[in-house]
């Protein structure tokens, strides 16, 4: 697999006659291993991929077929050769093919392929196959809930068609509960085209199915009607306030972030302090807290905003567990930082960091919840575009896949800087050899398309 891989990525660099190389010293391997079931249809699947990166689309095919046979026939762990397959039928552009492989009976649903679902209903829409796609989210999906993450990539894609037709077919694929994310991204690309009839359709489709009254609330916000919003919270605050805690927490029925954030937009701060005394987490409290941070800026009452900043910071150092206070000052210093208190959330991210890489837990624990706090508060830093912060915490996450990943993502948006040593740093950061040379090659081509080099006249320079 690592040699048909190697070979993936020389003919991406485009020395297709190394690649050819590396072919013939993989398939004389595999000969001599003599592989098959799950083995077989792993190496298979990256022999695949190679051809199809060498522009080989007929041995690409045939080797894909080979693959799904093997994998029919692994004995005993029926369901692990698919996740393998369907990452090379979704990196070969074969969706319908990728699609049948979810066919199979012992094909399973793995969480790894989540971003891979929502290109797989991207490409069979566009090859005409849309009539596929309940068949994917419904058959193959048993954990609804996921169905949003998985077709909201697809709405985005079927509204920059302006097909609004299937937009509302995707939609109605979704539960109620998880609708909201998909229906404010509609209305806000309706709202840019001005198709005012189409936004009431949406918010009287979003009345009927079920979904979240505080989001509607904030959604009428949005469209500048503070009426309905205000009408819509004096009906499900109370409700809120009468709940004991716990039942607010299941399955989020009372969404008290976004309730809090409309609050705060209209002013009504003690109402918001009431509803957030209602959540039993302290994360969840946090979380509420900085909406209605958020909701105040939205409507420019920066005389509430110093107080609130402080009673919020006060309130985080009370926090016992170090785990859940490092993230919470994360989150806070993410939203000073974005909203242009750069000075005060600095010192506010090194504390996080300096909580978080201090963390100590029973050997049972293994270091997982230490690790868990920094990776997040690593994201918050990034989020804010603190790059600085964000590399310091890289270097306190232990080596492997995760945190090769998260350097990744740091160096994409470092590479935006044009800073080269830091950017030369960074990848030197990433331990795997594969995920380094990637991540080098992603790097130099993000970073020609920002600062293109004075090219000559002479095209051959």
């Amino acid at each position: 697999r690592a040699t048909f891989r190697v070979a993936m990525h020389q003919a991406h660099n485009g020395n297709i006659e190394g690649a050819n190389v590396t072919v013939k010293r993989g398939l004389t391997w595999m000969e001599s291993y003599n592989l098959d079931g799950e083995p077989a249809t792993v190496a298979l699947s990256a022999l695949a991929m190679a051809y199809h990166a060498m522009g080989q689309r007929q041995k690409a095919r045939e080797t894909l077929a080979e693959a799904k046979t093997q994998a029919d026939a692994e004995k005993y762990n029926p369901s692990q050769p698919y996740p393998h397959l369907v990452k090379a039928y979704v990196y070969c552009k074969d969706y319908l093919g990728a699609f049948e492989v979810f066919q199979a009976p012992n094909a399973f649903y793995s969480f790894s392929l989540q971003t891979l679902f929502s290109e797989i209903a991207i490409g069979l829409y566009r090859a005409g196959y849309g009539e596929k796609i309940p068949a994917l989210i419904n058959d193959i999906i048993k954990q609804e809930h996921e169905s949003h993450h998985i077709l909201r990539p697809l709405i985005a894609y079927c509204l920059d068609e302006r097909d609004d037709k299937m937009v509302m077919t995707c939609l109605e694929l979704i539960p109620p509960l998880y609708q909201d994310e998909c229906l404010k991204m509609m209305i806000e690309t309706w709202r840019k085209r001005e198709a005012h009839q189409k936004i009431e359709e949406a918010l009287a489709h979003w009345q009927t199915s079920g979904a979240t009254p505080a989001t509607l609330a904030r959604m009428y916000l949005s469209l500048d009607q503070g009426d309905k919003a205000a009408d819509i919270l004096e009906r499900i605050v109370p409700e809120v306030l009468q709940h004991p805690p716990h039942t607010i927490a299941e399955k989020h029925a009372w969404p008290v972030c976004d309730i809090c954030q409309t609050l705060g937009f209209i002013g009504r701060i003690e109402t918001a302090f009431q509803c957030i005394e209602t959540l039993l987490s302290e994360r969840s409290r946090a979380e509420a807290l900085l909406a209605l941070i958020e909701g105040l800026y939205a409507s420019d009452r920066f005389d509430k905003l110093v107080e609130l900043f402080e009673h919020v910071k006060s309130w985080a150092h009370s926090i016992r567990d170090d785990s859940v206070k490092s993230v919470i000052i994360a989150m806070i210093a993410n939203k000073m930082m974005i909203h242009g208190r750069k000075k005060e959330a600095i010192p506010l991210f090194k504390e996080a960091l300096k909580l978080g890489a201090d963390i100590k837990r029973p050997a049972s624990d293994q270091g997982q919840t230490r690790r868990r706090a920094v990776e997040e508060i690593l994201r918050y830093n990034l989020q804010a575009g603190y790059l600085v912060g964000a590399f310091r915490a890289s270097k306190k996450l232990r080596i492997g896949g995760q945190r090769d990943r998260l350097m990744h993502e740091l160096l994409q948006a470092w590479v935006k800087t044009g800073d080269l040593a830091a950017i030369l740093i960074i990848i030197q950061g990433i331990k795997t050899i594969e995920e380094r040379a990637y991540a080098g090659v992603k790097a130099l081509q993000t970073y020609v398309e920002m600062f293109p080099p004075p090219y000559t006249q002479d095209e051959d320079e």
